[in-house]
């Protein structure tokens, strides 16, 4: 029979500077306190909920839009606009894409520091995408007869923004 692994502790090696003694951390202590960090937590999150959200989207975008509004407006949800619509998510995806990439290298050399623009970046995003998340399912409940339909195209870009932005930004 195979011998069992045996699983060990990272451990951190001491040396010495200047008379000092300091530890320094093996890449898998560093890599074990990071991912049970809350930074990583949220990050996590959000990638996750960025993903899960815009991917379904992309994939019932479509029959959502025209299940819901071919019905209630026969003259303005046409099988073109279905297509218009599909076109409007990855144009998106595109946008966020390029927007917030730039966003967060345009803050990192604002304030001198890339992990702060980088920060703000995906403060933004993440604060976004719940807002477009609700948007999206409060657009049936809009009055009017293009409100509704302009709501939910542009509330689910903007979901769809974000996760071309989450996967371009990292």
């Amino acid at each position: 029979s195979p011998a069992p692994v045996a699983m060990h502790e990272p451990t951190a090696s001491a040396t010495t500077v200047g008379g000092a003694v300091a530890l320094e951390a093996s890449p898998a202590a560093v890599a074990q306190r990071a991912q049970w960090s809350r930074q990583f937590a949220l990050m996590t999150a959000g990638f996750g909920v960025a993903s899960c959200g815009s991917y379904a989207l992309i994939s019932t975008g479509h029959t959502m839009f025209m299940e819901v509004y071919g019905a209630r407006f026969p003259e303005l949800v046409t099988p073109q606009a279905g297509a218009a619509f599909v076109s409007a998510l990855g144009f998106g995806n595109l946008a966020g894409r390029l927007l917030w990439p730039n966003l967060s290298d345009g803050l990192a050399a604002r304030y001198g520091d890339g992990f702060l623009g980088r920060k703000r970046t995906f403060t933004a995003m993440w604060t976004l995408s719940p807002l477009a998340y609700s948007a999206v399912l409060l657009s049936p409940h809009c009055p009017g007869t293009t409100l509704p339909v302009v709501v939910f195209t542009v509330s689910a870009m903007a979901c769809v923004m974000n996760l071309g932005g989450a996967a371009a930004t990292r």
